[in-house]
């Protein structure tokens, strides 16, 4: 009995050392009769009077953000796990700015990084826009066991000129991760819902390596989540695409680049570029310990794999490139890839690249259309499946059934129950729009600076074919967020199982006799 009560004071002060729960309201102009205590709105702090306190805070503290521009003039530490709550309106807790505006916090292209994140504790952002960080938005580099959270936050325009020679192959220093460089532990997991990651890239014109995941960079972790967001125009930079005379290395993972197993729901990548000169490309890269990596209901659409000098030689890449342990699997389902480009090279594809030995893939319930190449891909421009490598592809709709859409040395077994055509997107992209914006200029091959703003932002693809898409996908497959009736059974693509549908009877006549 002694012991029992011992041992539950010792729980009780523990418990008390690492659940302070202190608050503090922040400002980008607090009041000028604030006494600089921070733990009112009334006596708010700036952003630089914050870093001071919370470099030595207790565990559990919240930090509450009036909505509004911050440039702090150094990194921000999080030594604990904190809460950070932005976009408020300055008069609670809890209300939102009117104008739903986020707390902007702007590292005007000089910090290194906005928040530096030292934290083994649970580490949660909210309504926080992070951007022009010199480097990158959020480094969390230490092997301390905490959980990250980001909620309804904005990415953008961090990295853009940030000059440093990695080296390949040597570990996180090699990594680059313009909105964050995350390492953390297999117990602990990083998760983003509902945000946005924009022009997070590389836009000077260099001979060097630029570091692997050229948005995001991540690895250690249980599992990597992001659900509801968008990634738009990340990764290289038409102006590094145009250098003549050097090499962009070492550049795979233009959005992405994860050595943890990923879980993607409702995301959409639009426009993202990697570049694959004497490099390694791919928009999202999954490498290493990437087992049971999954996405469901995401859009791929206007990226590219761009080759630069346009030699031939041998290449790795793909809008999802599969480079995980021997044995690890990936399962694509409803998603659609349309219009994405990749350049002449061996192993680079528009679509999936299943690499790793002994790796297998199963996609199904999928719209692969639209996609771009040059005339000497050397692999489907679809799916390409290497050597010792296994795809399981059915209830899927290509434009063809055909090598040119899925091809490899691989093991590919393509189901009974796959389509083949046209899906008749909503908005489809002509043949000759496709001609408009593409360049040859002998530098590089690819999409030009615009083509996503003068054409592939007007196009959408919500599939119409009803023969091919509509309840066609597997019968096993949930489909009760359909809109009613809709015929018990998913459709294809991005859209399947989800309100925006197609239902079985939309845009047909009935005649009553």
């Amino acid at each position: 009995m002694k012991k029992s009560i011992l041992f539950s004071l010792v729980a009780l002060m523990v418990a008390s050392v690492y659940a302070t729960n202190a608050k503090y309201y922040v400002m980008p102009e607090p009041p000028s009769d604030s006494n600089g205590s921070g733990t009112s709105w009334a006596n708010a702090i700036t952003i630089d009077q914050l870093n001071a306190k919370i470099e030595s805070t207790a565990h559990g503290d919240r930090v509450f953000l009036k909505s509004g521009i911050y440039k702090p003039t150094a990194r921000i530490v999080v030594g604990y796990n904190i809460t950070f709550k932005g976009g408020l309106a300055g008069i609670d807790d809890v209300t939102l700015d009117p104008n739903g505006e986020k707390s902007i916090l702007d590292g005007q292209n000089t910090l290194t990084s906005i928040f530096y994140v030292l934290s083994g504790g649970l580490t949660t952002f909210e309504n926080i826009e992070m951007r022009n960080a010199y480097q990158r938005g959020v480094d969390k580099y230490a092997d301390a066991g905490g959980s990250m959270i980001f909620k309804k936050c904005i990415f953008d325009s961090c990295g853009r000129n940030w000059k440093s020679d990695y080296t390949a192959n040597d570990g996180f220093s090699s990594l680059r991760g313009a909105v964050g460089r995350f390492k953390g532990v297999s117990t602990a997991t990083l998760s983003f819902e509902d945000c946005v990651f924009s022009r997070n890239m590389y836009e000077e014109s260099a001979n060097q390596s630029l570091g692997m995941g050229m948005a995001i960079a991540c690895l250690g972790w249980g599992r990597v989540t992001f659900d509801g967001c968008l990634f738009v125009s990340n990764g290289v930079g038409r102006a590094s695409l145009k250098s003549t005379g050097g090499t962009l290395r070492n550049t795979r993972g233009a959005a992405i680049y994860s050595e943890c197993p990923l879980t993607i729901r409702n995301t959409e990548f639009r426009a993202n570029r990697a570049g694959i000169n004497a490099a390694l490309g791919g928009i999202v890269y999954i490498r290493n310990a990437g087992a049971n990596s999954t996405f469901t209901n995401c859009l791929f659409m206007a990226n590219s794999c761009e080759h630069i000098n346009t030699d031939s030689s041998s290449k790795e890449g793909g809008i999802i490139a599969f480079r995980s342990k021997t044995g690890d699997t990936l399962d694509v389902v409803n998603c659609t890839f349309a219009y994405n480009f990749t350049a002449s090279a061996n192993n680079v594809s528009a679509g999936i690249d299943v690499g790793s030995s002994n790796s297998k893939a199963n996609i199904r319930n999928s719209i692969f259309y639209g996609a771009q190449k040059t005339a000497s891909l050397k692999c489907g421009k679809d799916i390409c499946v290497s050597s010792g490598c296994t795809a399981n592809i059915d209830y899927c709709l290509f434009e063809e059934n055909s090598t040119a859409c899925i091809s490899g040395a691989g093991t590919i077994n393509k189901g009974a129950n796959n389509v083949f055509g046209d899906p008749k997107f909503a908005r489809a992209i002509t043949a000759d729009e496709v001609s408009s914006i593409m360049v040859n200029n002998g530098s590089y091959y690819g999409y030009s600076a615009d083509a996503y703003e003068t054409v592939f932002s007007k196009a959408d693809v919500h599939a119409l074919n009803r023969k091919l898409t509509v309840d066609t996908g597997d019968p096993a497959s949930p489909f009760a967020n359909e809109p009613r009736p809709n015929g018990k059974r998913v459709n294809l693509g991005y859209y399947g199982n989800t309100p925006e549908a197609l239902s079985t009877l939309s845009g047909m006549k009935i005649i009553i006799r």
